[in-house]
């Protein structure tokens, strides 16, 4: 769940980026964002320092241990991202801190240097302070100024409940890697209309993050492609080589831990051969079988299991739990239920007479559809035990 964790944290931080913000605007979010991330998230706080300013979750408290990364720029620009603890716990991999969450920061310290470097590279002059120039003056007369608080107050009892939802789903899947042969990439785009089937399935269903698909076919490409950006979701598809998903699913977990490996089995028959080699390092196994709705399927399966924590607590957002332990079933059971879910959730909301922004708003609090294991004791107990 820590490795989740980091792929939520950099997912944010990197829509946060993309924005392009004041600088000051900015590094606010990205500290108040960090903290939600930590293990002990109730007695952390982050402090970010750059070109001469300096930016807190919240007010600067004694710090009992804390983890810190640099980064500087093209123009030399000297900066730091660090995260502390205001309480004593037990050590970890880093003092109190996981090794995943070194992780993290390493890659937002990264993330901050290239986003930075990009802007510089932009402009002749050294960076002072902000890089977007805001508006000075006092704008707002008394009078004003107390309109303004009352049209907010209405607004605020009026959205409330928009409000709700735009919470909900903070994670998105954006970025994937398809790793496949040449054949596979063909097939699945060809003869699969995997563009038509898949992200058409996105628009048919109102839903606005549409992800994008990079392919690669070596495992040179794949680690150098993985260099160049984050990306949420790797997807392997075994072909002719059985050894490749170990070996390629092994690199990629030894250099980027955190991002989650999806293996797709072209059918039922390569199931035995998946068993017998036991691919430890890949998290999840889909069997396509033709079917290019199992894409889908993947992809609202991860945004599922790392957006549940969140949505069940602020919109309290009803799960489906379906317990199955054999890709042959769960590969055709999932599918079918986001299909009749989606589908429904769509119909309520096609009933409300309302805009179309809020029905969109609306599809994120379907709900959530998580895949479980049966539990080893009750493994154990299935002859003497029946099914309801």
């Amino acid at each position: 769940m820590e490795n989740l964790n980091v792929l939520a944290c950099l997912n944010e931080i990197n829509s946060l980026l993309k924005e392009k913000k004041p600088m000051a605007i900015l590094l606010q979010q990205i500290a108040n964002t960090l903290p939600l991330y930590m293990q002990y998230r109730s007695y952390a706080y982050a402090h970010i320092h750059f070109a001469g300013k300096d930016y807190f979750s919240e007010n600067d408290k004694t710090a009992k241990s804390s983890l810190k990364e640099t980064f500087r720029t093209l123009n030399r620009n000297y900066g730091f991202i660090s995260i502390h603890y205001s309480h004593l716990f037990t050590d970890e991999d880093y003092g109190p801190f996981l090794s995943s969450e070194k992780i993290m920061l390493e890659k937002i310290a990264l993330s901050l240097e290239a986003y930075f470097n990009s802007i510089e590279a932009k402009t002749k002059n050294q960076v002072q302070g902000d890089f977007v120039s805001l508006p000075s003056g006092n704008f707002f007369t008394e009078q004003n100024v107390a309109n303004k608080q009352l049209l907010q107050r209405y607004l605020n009892r009026s959205n409330y409940a928009r409000d709700i939802y735009h919470d909900l789903m903070p994670f998105k899947v954006k970025e994937i890697l398809l790793i496949a042969n040449l054949y596979d990439a063909y097939s699945i785009e060809k003869e699969g209309r995997f563009s038509e089937q898949v992200l058409g399935k996105y628009y048919q269903l109102h839903l606005t993050t549409v992800p994008r698909i990079t392919g690669v076919s070596s495992l040179e490409d794949t680690m150098e492609t993985l260099s160049l950006k984050h990306y949420d979701l790797v997807i392997i598809m075994m072909g002719i080589d059985r050894q490749m998903p170990d070996n390629y699913s092994k690199t990629i977990k030894a250099n980027y831990p955190y991002i989650p490996i999806f293996l797709l089995l072209n059918s039922n028959r390569d199931i035995a051969d998946y068993t017998i080699r036991k691919h430890e390092s890949i998290n999840k196994v889909f069997i396509w079988n033709g079917k290019s709705s199992v894409f889908f399927t993947m992809i609202k399966h991860l945004e599922d299991k790392i957006n549940l924590e969140n949505d069940t607590t602020k919109g309290l957002v009803r799960v489906i739990l379906v317990v199955e332990d054999d890709p042959k079933y769960y590969s055709l059971y999932l599918p079918m239920l986001y299909n009749i879910v989606m589908d429904q959730t769509r119909r309520i909301i096609d009933d409300v007479s309302t805009d179309e922004l809020y029905k969109v708003l609306r599809l994120r609090a379907r709900p959530k559809i998580l895949l479980s294991k049966k539990p080893s004791k009750y493994l154990k107990n299935t002859k003497s035990s029946s099914c309801v």
